[in-house]
């Protein structure tokens, strides 16, 4: 009998647990599915103002600079991504990396810190993080998630998109603008130091991937869905420092208007 009840207590605790397991769940879905939606509300502008926060020189570019160059590295991103259609006839990133005679396998973090989406090496080698992008496509097979995202979203296509681009600014590296637009660090007399701008080939990336995949809003908010699966907590973070730019964005705005 005492090991009955025993038995008894552990499977009540046990489905106690489960209980609090799916309702966390149904909390975590309820959370993600909000995050997509503001996410996917907002302007070209707050997308490349994140992009702009993670560069190392973002306290080297004025505001007004950033949006001159923000501009013209969506432009890069947009023309770039015809001429490639164009050139190789289809839309279709497994197609276009093929065609482009790109290696791509698969990435392992096991070893990382931090998990890592995707890399591009020199000359042509794209690793993608299949185990977070699985992980992801479960999350959007969900009927209400689905319903927030466009028609035809793939993760992993817009990723390999975004990927194919750094490839192209390796292809193009002496005329593109990602990788020839620079800034001045320092000069004395005639000698000086220009950096490359980090976030613009991220933006022109960004921009690349809507292109080819014709995706209508940032291709960024992969972000979360990648991260949210291995840590939710991770994935709000970044969520709060994406929605921070558009709120900056409108505080100016009413200033302005002042």
């Amino acid at each position: 009998m005492k090991s009955k009840k025993v038995t008894s207590g552990s499977m009540e605790k046990k489905n106690c647990n489960r209980c609090y397991e799916e309702k966390d769940r149904v909390g975590d879905k309820k959370l993600l599915v909000k995050m997509l939606r503001d996410l996917m509300a907002l302007k070209k502008e707050d997308w490349c103002q994140y992009a702009f926060n993670q560069d190392p020189l973002k306290e080297k570019i004025s505001d007004k600079q950033k949006k001159v160059l923000m501009n013209q590295a969506i432009e890069c991103g947009k023309d770039f991504g015809q001429k490639v259609c164009g050139k190789y006839k289809t839309r279709d990133p497994d197609q276009l990396a093929e065609k482009m005679k790109i290696q791509v396998s698969s990435l392992s973090d096991d070893n990382l810190a931090f998990p890592l989406f995707a890399q591009y090496y020199e000359p042509n080698q794209i690793q993608l993080n299949e185990r977070l992008i699985c992980q992801a496509e479960q999350l959007t097979a969900d009927p209400e998630i689905a319903a927030v995202l466009s028609d035809g979203f793939e993760v992993r296509k817009l990723i390999l998109a975004h990927e194919i681009f750094h490839h192209v600014e390796e292809q193009y590296k002496n005329q593109i603008f990602t990788q020839n637009e620079k800034i001045r660090l320092w000069s004395f007399g005639p000698f000086h130091n220009d950096s490359k701008i980090l976030s613009l080939s991220e933006i022109g990336a960004m921009t690349f991937a809507c292109e080819i995949t014709k995706t209508s809003y940032s291709p960024y908010l992969i972000d979360v869905l990648l991260l949210f699966e291995e840590d939710s907590t991770a994935a709000f973070d970044i969520y709060k420092e994406m929605m921070e730019g558009s709120r900056n964005d409108s505080e100016e705005e009413r200033r302005n208007v002042k």
